[in-house]
C-alpha cells in the first residue's frame, strides 16, 4: 500500500537498474537508468515518466535527483522532498465537468528545483503554455486546491488563452516572497 524511498534507504548501499516500472491503481512511473547511493541517500534518474491513468497529469523529466518519495495508494497521496531536474515536460489537466474530486491525487512536494521546463496547464475554459528556464518552489500542496509557496521562476514564451481573454509574454520573471 505504501511505496517509500525511505524504506529502501536503510537497507541498500547501492542500487542500479536500466529500466523500471511502478504501477498502482492511481499512478504509473516509468524509469530509465536509475541509481541509488546509500551514502548520499539520493535517487538519480536519467529519465522518468510519471502519469495517472485518468490523464490528470503527465510528467517527463531528465536528470532527476530525488531525496525522498512516498506514495500511499489507499490514500491516493504522493509526497516528495528534494526534487530537481535539468529538463522536463509537464502537462496538467484540471478536473473535467462531472468528474469526482475524490478521484484526484493528493500531492505534497518540498524543495523543488528545475530547469528547461515546458509546462502545459489545461482546463475546460482556459489553456496555458510556458517555457520555464529556471524554477524554484519551497512547497506544492494539492488537496482540494493547488497551493504553491515561495515560487521563483524565469521563463519565456508564455501563452494563456481563456474564453474571452488572452495573455502573452516573450520573457518574464516571477518571485513570490511570502
Amino acid at each position: 500500500d505504501t511505496l517509500s524511498i525511505e524504506n529502501v534507504q536503510g537497507s541498500v548501499e547501492l542500487l542500479n537498474f536500466k529500466k523500471g516500472v511502478m504501477k498502482t491503481k492511481g499512478l504509473v512511473v516509468n524509469m530509465d537508468n536509475v541509481s541509488f547511493d546509500g551514502a548520499s541517500k539520493q535517487f538519480l534518474f536519467e529519465k522518468v515518466n510519471i502519469y495517472d491513468p485518468q490523464q490528470d497529469f503527465n510528467v517527463n523529466a531528465r536528470n532527476v535527483k530525488l531525496d525522498s518519495l512516498v506514495f500511499i495508494d489507499s490514500l491516493k497521496m504522493l509526497t516528495g522532498k528534494g526534487i530537481s531536474w535539468t529538463k522536463a515536460d509537464i502537462e496538467i489537466n484540471l478536473l473535467q465537468p462531472g468528474k469526482k474530486a475524490n478521484e484526484s491525487l493528493t500531492v505534497l512536494f518540498k524543495k523543488i528545483q528545475g530547469t528547461n521546463t515546458q509546462l502545459y496547464f489545461n482546463n475546460a475554459k482556459s489553456s496555458l503554455s510556458v517555457f520555464l528556464t529556471s524554477l524554484s518552489i519551497a512547497s506544492i500542496d494539492k488537496k482540494e486546491k493547488l497551493k504553491i509557496d515561495r515560487l521563483k521562476t524565469d521563463g519565456k514564451d508564455l501563452y494563456w488563452f481563456g474564453q474571452h481573454t488572452s495573455l502573452t509574454a516573450d520573457k518574464f520573471s516571477l518571485t513570490d516572497n511570502s
